[in-house]
């Protein structure tokens, strides 16, 4: 059975790479374009991994992040924010609801890989 990943992303290009590589790697992609859809997807579909933008229209990727990660049934779930904000989410977060890892955009699509790879397979 494939990881099942989570994009939450508004940029259409930046889906479409992550759907593409992610596929090709053997991982099933869902896909939200904006954070409402995507926390309702989170929650219902229960993914894997979730990549997470900050800058999202209607609910932010700090919000949504905050909130999987205070509910024992999502906490679980690994986070990967991707972010324009340079070490920006370091001081945004506690301990309690900090992401497992952020990248900051633009990023090596490899580097993203390699770290879903990590955090999927624990």
């Amino acid at each position: 059975m494939s990881k099942r990943i989570l994009v939450i992303e508004d940029d259409q290009d930046i889906v479409s790479l992550l759907e593409y590589r992610l596929t090709n790697q053997g991982y099933e992609v869902l896909k939200a374009y904006d954070g409402a859809k995507g926390l309702a997807l989170a929650k219902s579909a229960r993914p894997d991994l979730i990549t997470l933008d900050i800058n999202l229209p209607e609910v932010n990727g700090f919000t949504i992040c905050s909130m999987l990660k205070a509910d024992e049934d999502f906490q679980h779930i690994p986070i990967i924010m991707l972010t324009a904000r340079d070490s920006f989410a370091d001081s945004v977060f506690d301990d309690s609801v900090k992401p497992e890892a952020y990248m900051t955009k633009p990023f090596e699509v490899s580097d993203l890989l390699a770290k879903i790879k990590e955090l999927v397979n624990l």
